[in-house]
């Protein structure tokens, strides 16, 4: 075990790994990006939709929904009266489905490419749901009634943009002063967010006097909980991904440069999503 820890030291060390695995990575990128376009399974002619539901939001007397039909998502809208279901229930929708629309001005933002980016190609206007199968998934469950839990306070727009990073439901006048003040990124979930809890539940886990081993674990854990609670947001994985690799380069004394922990970020990434690379909360 320990000359396998000096290999692997040794290994991580090593400027040549670095720009192998860069290299390597930029290869991956492009050949997903201009080579493999990505491409709909869905018939835009269709009026039924069967998938499970990834996410709701609330608005008005309207609800958001993304819903996962296969490999890609669909955002779905529909009347608020009409709705009655929960998080990861499988569902067919009945509506018609929209081909998201570009930005009418130069180097405004493109809906419709922030969307492809996302693997979503369509936009639904639900007329109808009907319930499939009922949600069995615990993890979802548990979101599920956090979610819940949200809804039940007057504030819940801003516990959701402060927690979960929606900001969906936040009144646009209000988002639109923060942007016109120059604040809105301080309303976003980000590295902050992942370095207090974690720091927050390492003090705890001290005081317990839970072995150091085990705290790290307890943490890592509970941080990719917070990412699936987040829907897995660009700058939540870049930050927990981070956050793992500076605790196991301190755990194990490998000594590897802040530098390299980043790239080593990056790649990671990159690998899972090529087109993180368009996210704007990712590249920050």
């Amino acid at each position: 075990m320990r000359v396998s820890l000096i290999k692997l030291r040794i290994l991580l060390l090593s400027n040549s790994f670095y720009f192998f695995l860069c290299f390597l990575t930029c290869i991956y990128v492009c050949i997903h990006i201009f080579c493999l376009q990505k491409e709909t399974q869905i018939d835009p002619k269709t009026t039924q939709l069967s998938g499970t539901i990834q996410s709701i939001s609330y608005k008005e007397d309207q609800v958001k929904l993304k819903i996962k039909v296969k490999k890609e998502y669909v955002i779905g809208y529909i009347k608020k009266e009409l709705f009655h279901y929960e998080l990861h229930d499988c569902i067919q929708a009945t509506g018609t489905l929209e081909i998201p629309s570009n930005n009418t001005m130069k180097n405004l933002f493109n809906y419709k490419k922030y969307l492809y980016y996302n693997n979503t190609f369509y936009t639904m206007e639900i007329k109808n749901l009907k319930l499939i199968s009922k949600n069995q998934n615990p993890f979802y469950k548990i979101k599920a009634w956090l979610i819940q839990k949200m809804e039940t306070y007057k504030s819940r727009a801003y516990l959701k943009l402060f927690l979960l990073g929606t900001t969906d439901e936040l009144d646009k006048d209000v988002y639109k002063s923060f942007q016109e003040n120059g604040i809105s990124h301080l309303f976003s979930v980000s590295g902050m967010h992942v370095s207090l809890l974690a720091g927050v539940l390492l003090f705890f886990l001290k005081k317990l006097k839970v072995k150091e081993d085990k705290r790290y674990i307890v943490v890592f854990f509970f941080l990719l909980f917070y990412l699936f609670l987040t829907n897995y947001l660009a700058p939540i994985l870049r930050s927990v991904v981070f956050f793992i690799f500076v605790c196991i380069n301190k755990r194990y004394d490998f000594h590897i440069k802040a530098i390299h922990l980043l790239l080593m970020t990056l790649c990671v990434c990159l690998l899972i999503d090529p087109y993180y690379l368009f996210n704007i909360g990712f590249l920050f």
